[in-house]
């Protein structure tokens, strides 16, 4: 089982201002991030609940969402929120920057995940790393939700 609080002193230390801890961190990342992405992905949450057809394609109960990280990391820039006077640019390389994160994608997605169960409207939204994320479709055209906060 996935320890998320792990994971995130792992991600934290691999962001370190001490190189030594940085490395070890980055080492151990690298050597057990398919283990994890493979574990996550698994994981009932992340799975089909039921038997249906989504779009073009049929979907079976237990089957995955998400085959991979990238794709993972395709949802959440789904629903990444520009900032407010961010030009294109910054807002494109703001999300190359969060799909190229491997870790911080799997953890930004779980947060995401536990926020979408937790939100009470179709505007509310959560903060991560100080990227804005938009948790439904927001049908009514308003921008003014509620920010979940996560436990």
């Amino acid at each position: 089982m996935i320890d998320w609080s792990e994971l995130e002193e792992l991600y934290a230390a691999s962001r370190s201002d001490n190189a030594a801890v940085r490395t070890a961190a980055l080492q151990a990342i690298e050597s057990n991030l398919d283990a994890w992405v493979a574990e996550y992905l698994s994981l009932p949450a992340n799975c089909y609940q039921e038997t249906k057809t989504v779009g073009l394609y049929k979907v079976a109960t237990g089957q995955p969402r998400w085959t991979s990280l990238p794709d993972l990391a395709n949802y959440l820039a789904g629903w990444l929120e520009q900032n407010e006077n961010e030009g294109r640019e910054a807002f494109f390389a703001r999300t190359n920057r969060l799909q190229t994160d491997r870790l911080g994608v799997l953890l930004t997605h779980h947060k995401h995940q536990k926020a979408r169960d937790a939100r009470q409207c179709d505007s509310d939204f959560i903060r991560v790393d100080g990227n804005t994320f938009l948790l439904s479709v927001c049908w009514d055209g308003s921008q003014t939700g509620n920010e979940v906060i996560l436990a």
